[in-house]
Parts: structure tokens; C-alpha cells; sequence
């Protein structure tokens, strides 16, 4: 069972200055917007939660029937920005549960009743591998998928603030067919200051801001997930320093993921089916 325990935190106006050796200390400031912060694991080792898949996605398969997905990722490491475009449509079944250790459920067995498409390219099916634990992970079975990244890979091409037209052929009844709205793009900068040997560290986000009311930034260390924080796609965001001071203590560099998301179901054959549209940025930072 996922352990989830999450804190509200209102934050007041506050102003960091960095001091010591910068001949120019830079004022990082961060606003009055009520943030949450969820605690999604604690132990590294021993995750309760799902690990990122390579394109960022973090969802809990164990949350769906039936899910249809579309992603624009952008990764920023070592000041190259690769864009990754994703597609996926899964069909699970609930009478096929899967667990794992501790009887602990991590999905549902898949079906592939048909073919899929998006912007009519046909969608490949492979496997649906879920990662559950630090070096652990199992298949839930098939999938349908579409996956380019920097260029390389499937004739699929996800375009942000636009639609991408999905398309289902079943075997045994009709074909389903309708557009998925996707997400403006995030154009992410950062202004980082201080040293963790001297406990001054301030980070602080920047970005265009969009008002997209389902916004989060997830921070991991490596694939897993350690927090998620829910707060306004406003342009900026000023790590709370406790947080960050207890992340620096322990780690050389987090892995910040920015996700603007639309979801909502659709009305089709099939029940309970949700569609997910996201725009993602993902840039790994190192601490001083």
C-alpha cells in the first residue's frame, strides 16, 4: 500500500541573500501561493511507490481501467535539450490482478483487442514493464505504443498546445476516433545560490507560466520519486528550504520534473476510459 502522508504549508513572502564571497548577492524570492507537498517515499532502497518510466511518467498503473496517454518530455542534462514524444493506449483487465511481495497489488493483467492509432500512425504493442522496488520490476503484458526521442524512433511527432487525433479499431465492434487537447510547452530556467557546506542553499524555479490548474513538480533521485508538490503554474516556485536542505545532506544533485497535465474521461465501449495529456519538463541539478 502506497504510502502517502502530505503536509500544507502556506509560505509568507520570504527573501534569500546570498552572502559571503559574491560580490552581487542575488535576492531569490518566493510568492504567497499555498503549496502541498506529498511525501511519496522515504526509503530509496525500499520504494512504496511507483519509479519513472523513461519518459518521466510516474502514474500508478493500479489507478486505471482503461488509459490513454500523450506526452511531449523535454530533458535538460548538461545544457542539451532532447524532446521525447510518447503515446500509449493500455486495456487492463480487473479480473487479472498482479501482485507482488507483502500481497501488495501493482496493477491489472492488459488485453490488446484491436489496433490503435495516433495522428494515424499505428501504434506498436509492446510490453508494460512496472518497476516496483530499486532493482525490481515485472510486465503486466502488452501495450500499445508510440516512442521518438531526439529525433530517433517511431513516425510520431508530439505537439504541444495543439491535438493529437486517437484512434481505436476493435475486432469486434466499431471504431472509436476523437481528438486529445495537449498542454502549451514549459520553458524552464533556474537561479541557484549558496553552498550545502554552509546550509545557504536557495533554489528557485522559473518558468513561462501557463495557469494550468493541474500542475506539479515531482523530485527524485534517480527514478524514484521522493516528493510531489502541488502548486500554481505561475511562473515560479522557490524550493522550501527545509526541503532542500534535507535533500542536500544527502544527495549530490535531485531530479526536478515539471508536468502540466489535462485529464478527463471519455466517453466510449469502453468504461472508465481516461485520457492523460502532459507536458513535461525533466532537468537533473547539481548542488553545491
Amino acid at each position: 500500500m502506497k504510502s502517502s502522508i502530505k503536509y500544507l504549508f502556506l509560505f509568507l513572502l520570504v527573501q534569500f541573500y546570498v552572502a559571503c564571497n559574491s560580490p552581487q548577492p542575488t535576492a531569490l524570492v518566493e510568492d504567497t501561493d499555498p503549496i502541498e507537498i506529498e511525501v511519496i517515499n522515504k526509503n530509496l532502497a525500499e520504494p512504496t511507490s511507483f519509479g519513472l518510466d523513461s519518459t518521466g511518467i510516474s502514474d500508478n498503473p493500479a489507478r486505471f481501467t482503461n488509459v490513454i496517454t500523450v506526452a511531449g518530455i523535454k530533458y535538460e542534462s548538461n545544457k542539451d535539450l532532447f524532446k521525447t514524444s510518447f503515446a500509449q493506449a493500455v486495456f487492463f483487465d480487473r479480473s487479472k490482478p498482479v501482485y507482488v511481495l507483502n500481497h501488495r497489488l501493482i496493477g491489472y493483467g492488459t488485453n490488446t483487442p484491436g489496433s490503435v492509432y495516433f495522428n494515424n500512425r499505428r501504434a506498436d504493442i509492446r510490453q508494460l514493464v512496472v518497476k516496483y522496488s530499486a532493482n525490481k520490476d515485472t510486465s503486466l503484458g502488452f501495450r500499445y505504443v508510440l516512442y521518438r526521442r531526439a529525433g530517433l524512433g517511431d513516425p510520431f511527432d508530439f505537439e504541444f498546445n495543439s491535438t493529437v487525433n486517437f484512434r481505436f479499431d476493435p475486432i469486434l465492434s466499431a471504431p472509436i476516433s476523437f481528438d486529445i487537447t495537449t498542454p502549451p510547452e514549459i520553458f524552464l530556467n533556474y537561479k541557484l545560490s549558496g553552498q550545502r557546506a554552509n546550509k545557504n542553499l536557495a533554489l528557485l524555479l522559473e518558468w513561462n507560466a501557463g495557469n494550468v490548474k493541474n500542475f506539479e513538480i515531482l523530485l527524485s533521485i534517480g527514478d524514484i520519486p521522493l516528493y510531489r508538490i502541488k502548486t500554481a503554474d505561475d511562473g515560479k516556485f522557490l524550493i522550501p528550504v527545509k526541503l532542500l536542505q534535507e535533500l542536500a545532506q544527502k544527495f549530490d544533485s535531485i531530479n526536478f520534473t515539471l508536468t502540466r497535465k489535462y485529464e478527463k474521461r471519455e466517453s466510449s465501449t469502453f468504461s472508465e476510459l481516461i485520457v492523460v495529456s502532459q507536458s513535461i519538463f525533466n532537468i537533473s541539478i547539481e548542488l553545491p
